[in-house]
């Protein structure tokens, strides 16, 4: 959160040093895409280590049923389910949000250029 109130304020004091109000538009632009490609990218790393977490909790739970003839507890493979019903609805959002993201800094980056 105050990181969050950091940026916004460092992002407005840049706008301040710009002549051109165009510029101005340009640039805040840009910090607004970067920030949120940071946060795109923060989130598809979670969701990374959240099913990595999942994948380790089912293969210990394989192994214990192979190796040590334990029975399966199904309250720990409802919660694995849900748990992999969490991050595949997770992820579609990201799929979702991607195509928007991509476009808008396809945008940006073409009116630098110019």
């Amino acid at each position: 959160m105050l990181q969050d109130a950091r940026l916004k304020l460092k992002d407005q004091m840049s706008l301040i040093s710009l002549p051109d109000s165009s510029e101005q538009r340009l640039r805040w632009n840009r910090m607004r895409l970067s920030r949120e490609e940071v946060s795109y990218r923060g989130e598809i790393r979670r969701l990374e280590q959240q099913l990595s977490d999942l994948e380790a909790s089912v293969e210990r739970l394989r192994a214990n049923v192979i190796n040590k003839r334990s029975k399966v507890n199904m309250h720990d493979v409802e919660n694995m389910a849900l748990s992999l019903s969490r991050a595949s609805k997770h992820l579609s959002e990201l799929k979702a949000s991607f195509p928007s993201l991509q476009s808008q800094l396809k945008q940006t980056m073409m009116k630098e250029m110019a």
